[in-house]
């Protein structure tokens, strides 16, 4: 999870994409993420306790967030 601009900034960077085109697929990927939870019955993907594990990606680097996973995985 993270906040909106902060993925918007992580697709520009990643993709080298304009920051209108970054908004578009955020928003859509949104989009597309409600609807199918919807059609799953599930009406607040957001909860985090419908995860097992939930790493919020504006508090640390994608590399940390790696590190973490890779650390539970290998316990």
């Amino acid at each position: 999870i993270d906040e909106f601009d902060n993925r918007v900034k992580h697709v520009m960077k990643c993709s080298n994409l304009s920051e209108k085109k970054a908004i578009r697929i955020v928003s859509n990927e949104d989009k597309r993420r409600d609807s199918l939870y919807s059609k799953l019955g599930k009406k607040d993907y957001d909860n985090a306790s419908l995860y097992h594990l939930v790493l919020n990606v504006g508090r640390f680097t994608t590399e940390t967030a790696l590190k973490q996973v890779l650390t539970l995985v290998n316990q």
